[in-house]
């Protein structure tokens, strides 16, 4: 938009310098009849519309580059903000975590609901640990379906078919 609004801008003020450059050429002709008819002079002839023409065309080329090279992208739609959670601990590396736990695979989806505290939300991770990344966030109770148990995490869905999806929630959030 800038560009276009320095472009507008520019052609204005090329229009009153070709509109002062012509006012001045008819005042300095004579009001007198012509005599005879003479070949059209050749428009580069006049040092005065030399600059004109120069600086016209650099008006142009410069507004034709800046629409072709515009980058053509739309733009950045924000479809969720997650926020970093603030159980998670930056001093602890994935590494050094290690989980030894007995998984409980119950073989079909289990329905259960999980409970959301007053004035708060549960994170829905990509892996059950604290350091993983949040996948959503649930701001209000739901039904869900578990596929797996750890002492800690559930892996679960909003439907059956979710099977093969890997969210995990804190077991303690589970009715």
């Amino acid at each position: 938009q800038t560009v276009a609004v320095w472009g507008i801008l520019l052609v204005v003020i090329a229009s009153f310098v070709f509109l002062t450059i012509y006012m001045r050429q008819l005042k300095s002709r004579p009001a007198k009849a012509p005599a005879a008819p003479k070949p059209p002079a050749i428009p580069w002839s006049n040092p005065v519309l030399i600059p004109a023409v120069i600086l016209a065309t650099a008006i142009i080329t410069v507004m034709i580059t800046q629409l072709i090279l515009k980058p053509k992208t739309a733009p950045a739609t924000i479809l969720q903000v997650i926020e970093p959670s603030p159980l998670a601990s930056p001093s602890l590396k994935p590494q050094e975590i290690n989980i030894k736990q007995e998984k409980q695979v119950l073989g079909t989806a289990t329905p259960k609901h999980l409970t959301v505290p007053a004035d708060s939300s549960v994170n829905i991770r990509s892996r059950p640990s604290l350091d993983a990344q949040v996948v959503m966030r649930l701001k209000t109770s739901v039904d869900i379906f578990v596929f797996e148990q750890n002492s800690d995490w559930s892996r679960v869905g909003f439907s059956p078919d979710d099977l093969k999806q890997s969210w995990w929630v804190s077991s303690q959030f589970l009715d």
